[in-house]
């Protein structure tokens, strides 16, 4: 294994802390004063020991991500994992972990990036697993934070010099690295550098000709253009000095293509060979787009059949679509003529299948920060299992721009083609086997909006996305219960909780925090009050509540929310509150008006209503 120099980081020290001996000892004086090291890991299982040499002994080690903020970052700060000298306490968590600190005591770290672990050693003994989420913080570093203003000097070693202790078994020191090394056989081992194929060896490569091959971060980067050049077989040779290494594997990403696409005009053939005597027919299934008849004959179509059968006289030839002729007649008039005069009135139902549609909320969703996972719930009903009738593609600019997850990568998907939506979107399997790292890397400040897609086959479909959660927390504050169906048939939404709506029935929220239509107050000028408009409060959970309270947020200066139980007289009030219980399907009516400061300086922006109850 190949090593590189690892130190604690100069360039990323907090104030406060001096370093010394080749930036192996750091001494602080400043409290919530942090330092990390020159190089992160995301992979592997490795070790390091810290000791304490003189001082106070309210120190904290352990590993933080580049979010931890080296001046102020407190040890309760969710982007670190670390364990404190004084009282032996284990943080974020702030709950008893081990035995404190004595000078002279060296602190084994044994971060398993492989199981996402985080284990500490007192001078050899193992103190137990203290962490088993580090998936959530992406790169980490060893770091080393202060908690106190009282002097204290600690001396890091990395894995340069010997360790005090035995490194823990499958583990290597922190210094280290594996080497991965790729060459390219195409006739002969090449590599790529400089833009263009350079040959190694025409014989079998040696380890020294594969340190001259690519690394797995180079082979990532070779364009398509030079792939092209390559004629005939192309083989990945791999080489590592990771003896644990047993396997490699290459994600080839290409170009979206069909069949139809590579083999138009051509004849296909497939050979099947098999030693079954018994068997003699075989079935092969081709899946394609969907398409009709009329798109691939057009209007006149001749149907030639052939029998041997000569009892057979006449043959009869059913076609079934989806077909009306009202799909000729541009603007239609029904006009309907009865003899039967017992009534006057006459009803017609027509049933028909809507076309695909792509739901879209006006606001992102929070992910909580101790969140470990997104779980889609999605139930359907009379729909074939096989249908892919629900999608969902993320955002993470407020809608300009859409995203999909597709062989563990986040692509570009444009919202204007449903088919491609249909075909490339995230099926709801699929969105629950992204891990919450994935959902960091699309978006580091966990904010996400998600439109969905939906499509039926028969008028009675139903598709009802039951619920968008985390395993830790709720992925909005309110309402509480997280839940959102959407009734196909009905081309209508429904929804689970406790729902803001106007006064014609529509919904201003989903029970999952989505924005589907803002309160609009218009525009307002310094020392204007607005008109009182009426807002209902609508409980559709399938259960009783009480100790319901509303309130308003906003961050716009010079503007004051106002809430009331009644508009005349309009008794103005900053928070609601309803201590009467709220049935099942019941409406609270209230009123909402803004007043604007008469010193307000000119300013735009949205203001939230939230409520919160207690279920019966």
């Amino acid at each position: 294994m190949a090593t590189v120099n690892v130190t604690l980081n100069p360039n990323d020290t907090g104030i406060g802390n001096v370093l010394s001996n080749g930036n192996l000892t750091i001494t602080n004086t400043k409290v919530y004063s942090s330092v990390r090291a020159t190089h992160g890991k995301t992979k592997g299982k490795w070790y390091w020991e810290v000791k304490w040499n003189a001082g106070a002994i309210s120190s904290i080690i352990g590993v933080a991500n580049k979010t931890y903020n080296i001046n102020t970052g407190m040890n309760t700060d969710l982007n670190v994992r670390s364990y404190a000298g004084n009282g032996g306490f284990k943080y974020p968590e702030n709950t008893k972990y081990a035995d404190g600190w004595l000078i002279g005591d060296v602190i084994g770290v044994a971060l398993d990036l492989d199981k996402y672990s985080l284990t500490f050693y007192k001078n050899g003994v193992n103190m137990g697993i203290s962490h088993t989420n580090l998936n959530v913080l992406g790169e980490v570093f060893p770091m080393i934070s202060s908690m106190e203003t009282s002097s204290k000097t600690l001396t890091v070693n990395f894995g340069a010099t010997p360790f005090a202790y035995p490194i823990p078994s499958g583990f290597n020191p922190y210094i280290g690295y594996d080497i991965n090394r790729i060459l390219i056989f195409n006739n002969n081992y090449l590599k790529y550098v400089s833009e263009s194929w350079l040959t190694i060896t025409s014989d079998s490569p040696t380890e020294s000709d594969y340190f001259n091959g690519n690394t797995t971060e180079e082979m990532a980067l070779i364009p398509e253009s030079a792939w092209s050049k390559l004629i005939g077989d192309v083989e990945l040779c791999y080489y590592t000095d990771n003896l644990s290494k047993t396997e490699a594997s290459f994600n080839i990403e290409t170009e979206p293509f069909t069949l139809a696409e590579e083999w138009e005009d051509k004849t296909i053939k497939v050979i099947e060979y098999t030693d079954d005597l018994s068997q003699t027919e075989s079935t092969v299934t081709f899946e394609t787009e969907p398409f009709s008849i009329y798109d691939e004959c057009g209007d006149s179509v001749d149907v030639l059949y052939y029998t041997d059968d000569p009892s057979k006289k006449s043959v009869e030839l059913n076609v079934s679509t989806n077909y009306s002729p009202l799909d000729e007649l541009e603007d239609p008039e029904l006009i309907v003529w009865t003899n039967d005069t017992s009534t006057t009135t006459k009803q017609l139902d027509i049933s028909a299948i809507p076309r695909p549609q792509l739901v879209i909320p006006m606001k992102d969703i929070d992910i909580k920060s101790d969140s470990q996972k997104l779980v889609l719930n999605v139930v359907q009903f009379g729909l074939n299992p096989t249908t892919k009738s629900i999608k969902v593609i993320c955002s993470v600019d407020q809608g300009v721009t859409w995203k999909t997850f597709k062989n563990k990568k986040w692509k570009n998907i444009n919202i204007g083609d449903l088919a491609n939506v249909k075909r490339n979107g995230i099926a709801p399997s699929e969105f629950n086997l992204i891990s919450m790292l994935d959902w960091i890397k699309l978006s580091p400040i966990k904010r996400i909006r998600f439109a969905y897609y939906l499509e039926q086959d028969d008028v009675i479909d139903d598709i009802k996305i039951e619920s968008l959660i985390s395993t830790e927390s709720s992925t909005t504050e309110t309402p509480a219960l997280n839940s959102l169906s959407i009734i196909y048939d009905e081309l209508d939404k429904k929804y689970s909780g406790l729902m803001f709506m106007d006064t014609t029935q529509q919904y201003y929220t989903s029970s999952i925090g989505e924005i589907l239509k803002y309160l609009d107050m218009g525009t307002l000028i310094a020392g204007q009050t607005s008109l009182d408009i009426k807002v209902k409060l609508s409980n559709t959970y399938p259960f009783d509540v009480k100790n319901i309270k509303l309130w308003s947020e906003h961050n716009i200066n010079g503007l004051s929310i106002e809430l009331s139980k009644q508009t005349n007289p309009f008794i103005a009030e900053s928070e609601l509150f309803y201590e009467q219980e709220m049935k099942f399907d019941s409406v609270i009516e209230f009123y909402v008006r803004l007043v604007v400061d008469s010193t307000a300086k000119a300013s735009s922006g949205n203001f939230d209503v939230r409520v919160s109850a207690e279920p019966i």
